[in-house]
Formats: structure tokens, C-alpha cells, sequence
């Protein structure tokens, strides 16, 4: 139909459009064909037969003018679904119209009239379609059925005189034309809001190692009550997608998925763009049987472009059962986790179930022992073994047992790598080989510290001091000692340009540690926990309101480091329940951490070399460990190369910053 002439139909009341056009709001004057982008319209204007355009407008006037077949069809689908009125109706196929067959950019032109702004565009359309002015502007509202259906993105309100097509800017640029090309097809006219999702050849007795009731799910979600919410979260590849196309199935449901893309796979799209889309999906289904997936939310619920108001109001009044499926439950804030009505976490099966799939699904494909060998990799999931036994199933030729476990093999190693058959062995803490609690200068005994803590299990502790005193490495020292894993998040890794997004990093990282019951560190504490007195912007205020209500509910080991301990707000350090300063080493310290390194490396030290470095000041771990790195590309030859470096080490330090400070402390 692009390439193709303009149906008789269209072609009638494009005739009445533009006669009104003329006369109405052009007042008798018509554009020259030489308008290109760019010209000035104005200075191309002439005069038209005005008795012509009075008696055509007259005629036209008095005819029964039909819509296109096809699209009338179409509109009286889409009018059923979004309950739209006689006015919007008449908008939508006017638009659909300009979009497709204004070949000769009429009404683009049209926007060079001082009459026609996006302030008084339904002035313009009233009088084209000679519809009241008051049920124009209505059904152009942002909260008209029409407006809030999200086929056209929103209207812009400037001094800006754009035309008609660019003002009712569609969502999805391929509607238009396929509302007057194809019939009343649900999936193919709204694809780029929903797609159909294929069948899934499992069933729940796949399933039941997870202990999900089958009765009462089916139950609640078949009642069709407004607001049915029900959230699957676990690892990737735990068969969360697969489980619900099998739910849909067994209850003789179509089910429809929120795309990842446009409408041409093209583009991938943010958390924003397919939120719109599950809310005019909704809309669309409401009066189907159907069921809807929105897959990978993770991205809806860290946008900052989605109101929390608006999540949660979809929550309460979606009239279509939704699933909702993510990887990743620690991006999701619990306003929203307590909203939904069912939240289900999903695992891999243990052996005996993945053994009884493996001979449920392929047998006569495999043999016995090729089964229970596959049974033993605990990364295979119902969906894995399903997809592996649908392409052997229609293979005719080769040794299907080998290529079973070639496709298994090949997906998990895509998934997993190399290494997917291991167990995943626990994260290893790296401390500096040489590093010495003995030789971190605290007013506390820190070993003592750590034996307390086993007990205490809970705690929020700030060190503070200059850089290299060991901070970090304590932490690490501390996690080790409590056989704990660690997570340490740097500024770079929670400060986000976006705003909101910082403290959605902060909340995530609280709730990781409490899942893995890690001791968590936040390194360079002061870059987003500054005085709130001195704050310019509110996201400054959010983000320590953020860390402080995390700080607050956290019940395991927190550390915060920092070299800026008078920058930090104030309520924040109460909330501290203790403050460590880790300060530059004493002489015995110094000297004990020279002779250490000496002895690593074979070097004799002197009583010269000791007497050097009883009148170095300023000295920490940190300058001890740095001259050990560079001793692995350019080797110490003596005690006294050693003191060299760590002069010029000292050197390197803002000395202002130490001023007034003098010898070890």
C-alpha cells in the first residue's frame, strides 16, 4: 500500500480535508508546489479560485463519505479495546491518513499558517474534521483514552509550529500502515507492543523441586482479579521463561511477551519505552483470555524515568494476569517486591531430578550412562534438556547420544564457559603477602577486634586516616578472619550520572552483602557522604539519605573508609558505632615492616640504614608495599636502596597537607 495508489475511500475525504483546509484555515490560499524543506512557505502562497473551492466544499459536504475498508475494520477493532469516542476515532484515522498518504505534504504545509501552532492544534483539526473544539482538545488531553494509550508519544506545548504528523508522533512508526493493510489481527498490529509466545513442551511435575502449588496458582491467577502480579526471580537459566509458557499452556491461556525491541529487532530499548508498552498491552488484552510476560524488569525497576507512583498503580490495577521475570531481585525496591502477589524464586534441580528429566525428555535419543553423566552438571535446567531433545527428535542421521550432549555442552559453555561443570569454588581474599596487622597504627587492638566481632556478627565501623595506612587491606584482613566474602564497592562503582541511580547502586550493594552475609566496605566513603549542610542539588541529600537508611537496616559488618573524615555528615557518623583512625607508623612499626622486607628479599639491613629511617617521617604500609611491586621489575640491592625509595616516596606526598606534623607518631 506505500508504493501503491491512494485508495478511492481515502481519496474522497482527503479531497473534503484540504477544501476545508483551504478555505477555513488557509483562507482561499494554497501553497506552491516548489515548497521544499527549508523555504519559506509564506513567500510561496497563492491565490485560488474561490467560487471553485466554495462549490467543491459544498459538494463534498453533502456526501456520504465512507471509510477505507481495511482500516475501518481496524479502527472499530482498536475503538473496542481502548474505548475510544466518535472524536478520537476520527483523530486517529485522520492521522493515519497524513501519515501514509499525504504524498504531496499538504498538511505538512500547513504549519506555515499563523493559524496552526501545537498550542491550538485542536482548532486545526476541529475544523478540518468539523468536530467541536471542546471534544478535540479532550480527546487530546494526555489523560483522553486516546493520549494515554500510548500509540502516539506525547504532544509538545511550544510556540514551536510543527505539522499535524509531527505533533501525533506514533510510538511504533510501522502502525499507521499496517492499519490499512492488513485486517484485524491483534499480533501483527501491535507487535511492537506484544508478541505471542510459542508453546513449551514441560509440564509442572518438571518443576516440583521447587514446591510451587500447582492448584493454588492456577486457582488465584484463573480468577482474573484486578492487580494479579505474580514475580519469578533466580539465576539465569533456572527455566523461569520456559515455566511460565507451560503455566500458560496448562491453563489454556495465549500467552503475549513484552519485546526486548522494536519492531524490526533492531534496537534495544530502555526500562522506560517497554514500561509504556506493557501499559498499552494491558489494554489491549484486557477482554482476551491471555496472560502476559514481561521478561528482564530489571531495567524497568532502575529507571529513573518511571515514576515509583506510576509502578505501583500498575501493580494494583493491571486487568491482565501478569508474570514478571528477573535475574537479578536486588535491583528491585521493597515497595515493589511487597506489591506483588506471589514472589517465587527459581533454582536448578538437584541431580535426581535433572537424571529423571534427562530420561523423561530424550528417551530413546540416549543411553543410560550418557544420561546420569549429563545428570551430574548442576547448571542443566528443564529448558535445556527440553530444547537439546526437540532437535534430536527431528534429526534423522547420526549418533544422536553424541550429539545430545554436544548441544548441552555447547549451551552451558556459552552460558558458563569453559568451567560450567565445577562447582563454583568460594571467593578467595587477597592479602598482600606481606601485610602485618601488628604494623597498622591504631589507638585499638585489632585482633582483639576481629575475635569480638565473631561474636558480635553485626556492626558499622569507620576508618579514617591518611592513604596507605591499610584501611582496605584491614577490611580484608577482617573478612578473612571471619570467614566471610567480601564485597568492596569504590566510589567509581556506586556514583551514577543519572540521578536516583546512585542510590539505587547503594541500596543493591546493602543487598547483596546481607543475601551472601558478606562483610561489606565502602571505599572513599566521602565522595557521596558529604555534610548535607553544604549540599547545592537534592540528589546530594538523596544520596546520603539513602546510605544512612541502609546503614540503619544493615545487620552485618559495614566498614566505610575514608581520608576525609571532617567532610562526612555529621548524622552519618553517629550512626558509626565505631570510629578507627589508622595513622602513619610509629619507629618500632616502620622498623619492623624494613626488617620483614629484608628478609623476604635476602638483604642485610644495617644499623645505617635503621638510623636513616628512624628520621623519615610520614611513612605508612602502603609506601612499604609499593617499593615491594617495584621490587618484582627493578630489584632493591641493598637496605639502603630501600631507604631511598621510601624517601622518594615520601617525597611524592602533598606536604602542605602535612604540615605541622613532625617525626613518627
Amino acid at each position: 500500500m506505500r508504493n501503491s495508489g491512494v485508495p478511492f475511500e481515502i481519496s474522497e475525504k482527503f479531497r473534503l480535508w484540504v477544501l476545508r483546509t483551504i478555505a477555513y484555515i488557509n483562507e482561499y490560499k494554497m501553497f506552491d508546489k516548489k515548497e521544499e524543506d527549508g523555504y519559506d512557505f509564506a513567500g510561496y502562497q497563492r491565490k485560488v479560485d474561490k467560487n471553485f473551492i466554495k462549490s467543491e466544499l459544498s459538494k463534498y459536504e453533502n456526501k456520504n463519505l465512507k471509510t477505507y475498508k481495511i482500516l475501518d475494520d481496524n479502527l472499530n477493532f482498536i475503538c473496542k479495546f481502548l474505548n475510544l469516542n466518535h472524536t478520537e476515532r476520527d483523530i486517529l484515522e485522520f492521522s493515519i491518513c497524513v501519515r501514509v498518504f499525504d504524498n504531496h505534504n499538504f498538511f505538512r504545509g500547513c504549519r506555515y499558517t499563523d493559524k496552526i501552532t501545537s498550542a491550538n492544534l485542536h482548532y486545526a483539526i476541529a475544523t478540518i474534521l468539523n468536530l467541536d473544539q471542546d471534544a478535540v482538545r479532550k480527546a487530546l488531553d494526555r489523560k483522553s483514552n486516546l493520549m494515554s494509550s500510548y500509540i502516539f508519544n506525547k504532544l509538545c506545548h511550544n510556540n514551536y509550529k510543527p505539522s499535524i504528523d509531527e505533533i501525533l508522533d506514533y510510538a511504533d512508526e510501522n502502525f499507521p500502515y499496517k492499519m490499512v493493510e492488513s485486517g484485524t489481527d491483534i499480533e501483527y498490529l501491535f507487535s511492537y507492543y506484544l508478541r505471542k509466545c510459542g508453546d513449551c513442551e514441560l509440564n509442572f511435575s518438571d518443576y516440583d523441586y521447587l514446591k510451587i502449588d500447582e492448584d493454588s496458582l492456577k486457582s488465584f491467577v484463573l480468577r482474573g482479579l484486578k492487580g494479579t502480579n505474580i514475580l519469578l526471580y533466580g539465576e539465569p537459566g533456572t527455566g523461569k521463561t520456559e515455566f511460565v509458557k507451560m503455566f500458560a499452556k496448562s491453563v489454556g491461556k495465549s500467552l503475549y511477551e513484552i519485546p526486548y525491541c522494536d519492531d524490526d529487532d533492531f534496537r534495544s530499548e530502555k526500562g522506560d519505552a517497554r514500561f509504556r508498552k506493557i501499559k498499552f498491552t494491558d489494554k489491549i488484552l484486557k477482554s482476551h483470555e491471555a496472560l502476559i510476560m514481561f521478561d528482564e524488569v530489571e531495567d524497568v525497576f532502575k529507571s529513573n524515568d518511571i515514576s515509583k507512583a506510576m509502578i505501583n498503580r500498575t501493580l494494583e490495577s493491571n486487568a491482565v494476569p501478569t508474570f514478571w521475570v528477573t535475574n537479578n531481585i536486588e535491583c528491585m525496591d521493597n515497595a515493589y517486591i511487597r506489591r506483588f502477589d506471589m514472589v517465587i524464586e527459581f533454582s536448578l534441580p538437584p541431580k535426581c531430578k535433572r537424571l529423571e528429566i534427562i530420561q523423561k525428555y530424550a528417551q530413546n535419543h540416549i543411553c543410560e550412562r550418557t544420561a546420569k553423566k549429563l545428570a551430574k552438571i548442576p547448571q542443566i535446567s528443564p529448558a535445556l534438556i527440553s530444547g537439546a531433545t526437540k532437535v534430536i527428535s527431528n534429526i534423522q542421521n547420526g549418533d544422536k547420544d553424541e550429539i545430545f550432549k554436544n548441544l548441552i555442552f555447547g549451551n552451558l559453555k556459552a552460558q558458563f564457559g569453559e568451567n560450567f561443570g565445577t562447582k563454583k569454588k568460594k571467593q578467595k581474599i587477597k592479602i598482600s603477602p606481606n601485610y602485618d596487622i601488628a604494623c597498622v597504627n591504631s589507638a585499638l587492638n585489632l585482633t582483639n577486634l576481629s575475635t569480638e566481632l565473631k561474636t558480635a556478627k553485626s556492626a558499622r565501623i569507620c576508618i579514617y586516616g591518611p592513604s596507605g595506612t591499610g584501611k582496605s587491606e584491614f577490611a580484608k584482613f577482617l573478612a578473612k578472619e571471619l570467614g566471610k566474602e567480601l564485597i568492596i564497592k569504590t566510589a567509581s562503582d556506586l556514583l551514577d550520572a543519572y540521578v536516583g541511580a546512585t542510590e539505587q547502586n547503594i541500596a543493591m550493594a546493602f543487598k547483596q552483602a546481607k543475601k551472601k552475609k558478606a562483610v561489606l566496605v565502602f571505599d572513599e566513603v566521602d565522595s557521596f557522604l558529604q555534610n548535607r549542610r553544604g549540599a547545592r542539588a537534592s540528589w546530594e541529600i538523596t544520596q546520603v539519605n539513602e546510605m544512612l537508611t541502609q546503614m540503619q537496616d544493615f545487620d552485618g559488618i559495614f566498614i566505610a573508609t575514608t581520608n576525609l573524615i571532617d567532610t562526612l555528615d555529621e548524622a552519618s557518623l553517629r550512626r558509626f558505632d565505631m570510629k578507627l583512625k589508622f595513622d602513619y607508623l610509629s619507629a618500632k612499626q616502620a622498623l619492623r615492616l624494613l626488617e620483614n622486607n629484608c628478609v623476604a628479599m635476602g638483604v642485610k639491613i644495617t644499623n645505617l640504614a635503621k638510623k636513616r629511617l628512624a628520621n623519615l617521617a610520614f611513612l605508612t604500609p602502603g609506601d612499604f608495599a609499593a617499593i615491594m611491586r617495584a621490587h618484582k621489575f627493578a630489584p632493591i640491592a641493598s637496605a639502603d636502596d630501600f631507604i631511598d625509595r621510601l624517601e622518594s616516596e615520601i617525597s611524592h606526598k602533598n606536604h602542605n597537607a602535612l604540615a605541622g606534623k613532625i617525626g613518627f607518631i
